[in-house]
């Protein structure tokens, strides 16, 4: 950008408003489009916006910068004038003209161009009851003329005297502009219909003037659907109306053909009276859908609410349009609120449903969260969006929702209801929570908690479970902290309520395994060997475990009973969830486990047996720190323990240079710590963690470099290395127990969905056609352990639960009319309780700072109209003693 240009800039940030406009004249005038553009698009995207599109400039200038930029023929200035909201058919009432008329009065064919692709144009506008074609014939512009003519101007609207553009080129001998015309009009030219003064058409001129002319033959004027259409497409609403009229008064029952094609015209051009004419003759709720998606498409808000009105059905691809309308930019003066309030108008009709799906598997919350509109995702929300439902890309709508905006809407999902009295009771409600389709959907009771036209509509790309909404939300690092909130944590505690007793189950026959498989190991271990009566031979029994002792047949059994439901639990995992059993390394150790553990049984060595114990005893670690109340500790121990390793890889190569130079110093002496290099290596790792044993190393046989080299191995490894290690694990450690709620949480979300994700066998690929996935999704062994995780099929029936405070935090199932003892039992966590009560005290005291602001405005106003009144009165009251003075003076 140019020092011009920067002074422009610097005029605009320290200059008033009135200055703005004066460096946009002169930056349109001095073609400087950067600067134009740059210093409009920033004055209206301030709030209230310090620029008004059509602002008319004082006098001597009396013009719009629209007026300008036609009149001096700037058509770049003018596409953006018109994509940023100038309106192309306002009238100048100073110069009787409009944009379309400066343009033709100044012969810049080039900017009628460029304002005829603006949809909005009328080329047929009237000022003072000249067109722009008017304009041309009396300016002689034929090139304006033909671009006119071309985009369906009429050469059949009269002036004010009467006379059509083609009486006047006829009149003045102009045969060229007869001829462009004659020939290059869209619509057939009427040369019989009007009359000058003398009541001569133009038919009776063009004859005079032009006998070698030949002319349309005399026809009377028809008004049918072709006429009506080029006066839509031309934006002609006033034209249209009175031929409109007149079709009606010559037969008043008339059908019209085309008439759906007509309305749909008139709602993209927005043509409101139009609209509303065609609407007149038409039955109730007898709208093409076809009008519904263009109103939508141009966010003509008015018009929509005109078909709705009429009760017409409207179908979930119009909804689907108009979230996909609010990414696109904005242009030809549509306004992103025009399309906030399309949205409104379509959720509020009854049979519009928001869990929809197009194509792609995009719901319309989908395209409201891409195209960042706070407004539009709230109002979906609202209406009962489901926030994890992934299209056919895996992608969520919570992948592009601002953390601020899930979290106001999730306070809003909490209501309270009698306040202030021992029935105080909070409402939680999940309709966000909430899958599309649910897996046992065959359920009449969950078919009729959805409305017809979900049950209608496509079946969704994926198979939802309850949990990949939280699932996701754990695994995203700026949404991870909206797990603390009321909503979701108690949603996770009464899945986790499901649960349990599957999870207690699970541990307590991995513990009896995890016992008898380590004793089963320690009795072979130390039991006497016995030789197999029917093999007289001696065999070499060192390091094997033998199994012939008569006293562990009974132990071996029942081990091997626990290895055999282990190994039946795996198998099912697997078959039931591919996908997710591969992915975890746990699953993996489990299956090295069962393949070890028989080996065990089957007589394998000791050093078998030993893997067998380290791998069972992680195990159990595993698994009982899965419990929410220990999945701190275990988190801390895996956290500390990747971080080690991480930081231990970079500086493998000193550690392992090191151990090369004690090889190399030391290999010629008789010590067998430094033998080879691997040797060497595994000392100087147990050096590492301070076992030095520095009177065993042989300094003597390089005296000097030996000390050296160690000293700087104590110092850099065993000193700085080590502390930086310590240092590491102590910062892991705090960070962990600071967060050691969210960690409770995340543990348990990982839990609850894996172990949802089994039941209902989600990882198998629907579009799978082996006999395998086709089988299991027929049968679903774990079909029973599913039914009991879902909560929404049973329990949550309307996707609400209310919690009494004042009652022991007992939890309501609203819509069970009887409830079990387990679920009358259920009651709500006192934090998560405490935190509702929490976000619904800070609502009511800002609603009462609302309401105390409110009554302040109106006092405010009532001061206002009285200090008013007594200005009014003491003006009165001068008047009246002047005129009293002048009266007794008199």
């Amino acid at each position: 950008m140019g020092a011009e240009e920067e002074l422009f800039q610097m005029n605009v940030l320290h200059g008033e408003r009135a200055g703005l406009y004066k460096i946009l004249l002169d930056s349109l005038q001095a073609n400087h489009y950067a600067v134009f553009e740059s210093l409009l698009k920033r004055g209206l995207k301030k709030n209230p916006p310090s620029v008004h599109i059509d602002y008319i400039y004082p006098y001597p200038i009396n013009k719009s910068l629209l007026d300008i930029a036609c009149s001096e023929g700037r058509p770049d200035f003018v596409r953006l004038l018109l994509d940023l909201g100038a309106s192309p058919n306002k009238k100048n009432e100073s110069h009787h003209r409009a944009p379309i008329h400066f343009a033709t009065e100044s012969g810049h064919h080039d900017v009628i161009v460029a304002l005829l692709e603006d949809p909005r144009t009328n080329p047929n506008l009237e000022v003072n009851r000249e067109t722009a074609l008017h304009f041309a014939v009396k300016n002689n512009n034929i090139n304006c003329a033909k671009v006119l003519l071309d985009n369906n101007a009429s050469p059949n609207v009269p002036n004010h005297k009467g006379i059509t553009p083609l009486h006047s080129a006829a009149a003045s001998g102009n045969r060229p502009m007869v001829d462009v015309i004659l020939y290059n009009s869209r619509l057939s030219p009427d040369i019989d219909s009007f009359s000058d003064f003398r009541k001569r058409t133009a038919r009776d001129i063009l004859t005079d003037k032009f006998p070698d002319l030949t002319l349309p033959p005399f026809q009377e004027k028809t008004i049918d659907f072709n006429v009506l259409r080029f006066y839509l497409d031309a934006n002609d609403e006033e034209n249209f109306l009175n031929n409109l009229k007149c079709l009606y008064e010559e037969d008043g029952s008339a059908k019209l053909d085309g008439e759906d094609k007509l309305i749909v015209i008139a709602a993209e051009r927005n043509l409101k009276k139009a609209v509303s004419e065609l609407l007149r003759r038409r039955e109730q709720g007898n709208i093409p859908q076809a009008a519904l998606e263009v109103a939508t498409r141009r966010a003509h808000h008015d018009i929509l609410d005109k078909f709705i009105k009429t009760g017409t059905k409207v179908d979930n691809e119009v909804l689907m349009i108009a979230c996909q309308q609010l990414g696109i930019p904005c242009r030809y003066g549509i306004e992103q609120q025009s399309r906030i309030k399309c949205l409104k108008l379509l959720l509020d009709r009854p049979d519009v449903e928001v869990r929809f799906e197009d194509e792609k598997g995009n719901c319309p919350l989908h395209y409201a969260a891409r195209a960042e509109d706070a407004e539009a995702v709230d109002l979906l929300l609202k209406a009962g969006s489901y926030i994890g439902h992934m299209n056919a890309f895996g992608v969520p709508p919570i992948a592009h929702i601002s953390p601020k905006i899930l979290e106001d809407h999730l306070d809003s999902c909490l209501r309270s209801k009698s306040d202030k009295t021992d029935d105080y009771e909070i409402e939680f409600d999940y309709k966000c929570l909430r899958p599309h389709t649910a897996p046992f959907s065959q359920d009449e009771t969950t078919q009729t908690l959805l409305p017809k036209s979900s049950r209608a509509s496509r079946q969704p790309t994926h198979s939802h479970s309850e949990m990949e909404t939280l699932s996701y939300i754990s695994k995203n690092p700026a949404l991870r902290h909206l797990l603390k909130h009321p909503i979701i944590s108690s949603f996770l505690q009464l899945k986790w309520h499901r649960m349990r007793h599957i999870f207690y189950a699970n541990c307590l026959i991995y513990v009896f395994f995890y016992i008898f498989i380590n004793f089963y190991i320690l009795v072979l271990t130390y039991a006497p060997i016995k030789t197999n009566v029917l093999d007289p031979q001696p065999s070499n029994t060192s390091g094997r475990l033998i199994l012939i002792s008569e006293n562990s047949a009974g132990l071996w059994t029942v081990t091997a009973i626990f290895l055999l439901f282990l190994a039946i639990r795996e198998f099912f995992q697997f078959l039931s969830s591919p996908k997710h059993y591969i992915r975890s390394i746990e699953n993996f150790l489990e299956v090295i486990l069962i393949i070890l553990a028989a080996a065990v049984l089957f007589g394998a060595g000791n050093q078998v047996g030993a893997l067998v114990i380290l791998l069972s005893a992680w195990e159990l670690v595993l698994l009982i720190g899965q419990h929410p109340k220990m999945s701190t500790g275990i988190e801390m121990f895996k956290t500390v323990t990747w971080n080690f390793l991480r930081f231990l890889l970079l500086y493998a190569f000193l550690i392992l240079a090191f151990a090369l130079a004690f090889f190399t110093l030391f290999k010629d002496v008789n010590d067998d710590n430094f033998l080879d290099p691997g040797q060497s290596i595994f000392k100087t790792i147990i050096m590492l963690t301070g076992e030095f044993d520095a009177s065993d190393i042989p300094f003597v046989s390089k005296p000097g470099l030996s000390h050296f080299i160690f000293i700087l191995f104590v110092f850099l490894i065993a000193i700085v290395l080590f502390n930086l290690l310590n240092g590491l694990a102590v910062s892991d450690t705090a960070d962990i127990m600071g967060k050691a709620e969210l960690v409770a949480l995340i543990s348990r979300t990982r839990l609850v969905a894996y172990a949802e994700r089994i039941a209902m066998g989600t990882g198998l690929d629907t579009r799978s056609r082996s006999c395998m996935s086709h089988q299991y999704r027929r049968t679903n062994l774990f079909g029973f352990i599913a039914k009991k995780l879902l909560l929404f099929r049973k329990h949550l029936l309307y996707s609400k639960l209310g919690v009494k405070p004042y009652k022991g935090n007992t939890i309501l199932f609203e819509g069970l009319e009887t409830e079990t003892k387990n679920c009358t039992a259920l009651t709500m966590d006192q934090i998560i309780v405490e935190r509702a009560r929490e976000i619904l005290r800070k609502r009511n005291e800002i609603t009462e700072n609302e309401k105390i602001m409110t009554e302040l405005e109106i006092v405010k106003d009532c001061v206002y109209r009285l200090e008013s009144l007594l200005k009014r009165m003491e003006s009165v009251r001068s008047t009246n003693e002047i005129t009293e003075d002048t009266s007794s003076q008199g």
